[in-house]
């Protein structure tokens, strides 16, 4: 018997829409929809799972239409569930903001003139000549 240390994972079959679509009807469904109708009810509201928003991760809109395989943010029906993150707070978004903006900063140093021109304030020509008068 040969043992096989490694394991491959399985490739996932790909479904017709992507695992994390929601409507009002897929909540009454009995297994995975495979048609865009079966989505759709008289309201034609579609959301993210992850979102919770007419809107995917990527910014496109979450309708059957558009969830679709080769998107970016596509997951199988059939596929293992993300388990589910809250959504970070804004002082966190701010600090990854500005840890990416240090390690931009790091890649490329300025150089003089930029650092010259950062050093020195503008002066105005138009803002001098109209100083007020004492």
């Amino acid at each position: 018997m040969i043992s096989n240390d490694r394991q491959t994972p399985l490739k996932v079959l790909e479904t017709p829409f992507c695992g994390e679509l929601r409507s009002k009807k897929f909540y009454l469904a009995n297994e995975i929809l495979t048609d865009a109708e079966d989505y759709h009810d008289a309201s034609g509201y579609t959301w993210c799972y992850h979102t919770h928003m007419p809107i995917g991760p990527d910014g496109d809109r979450a309708a059957p239409e558009y969830c679709t395989p080769g998107r970016k943010c596509y997951r199988s029906a059939l596929a293992e569930p993300e388990p589910w993150k809250p959504p970070l707070t804004r002082q966190q978004k701010e600090e990854m903001q500005r840890q990416e903006q240090q390690k931009q900063l790091a890649k490329e140093p300025l150089n003089h003139s930029v650092r010259d021109a950062v050093k020195e304030p503008v002066k105005d020509p138009l803002l001098e000549s109209q100083s007020p008068e004492v």
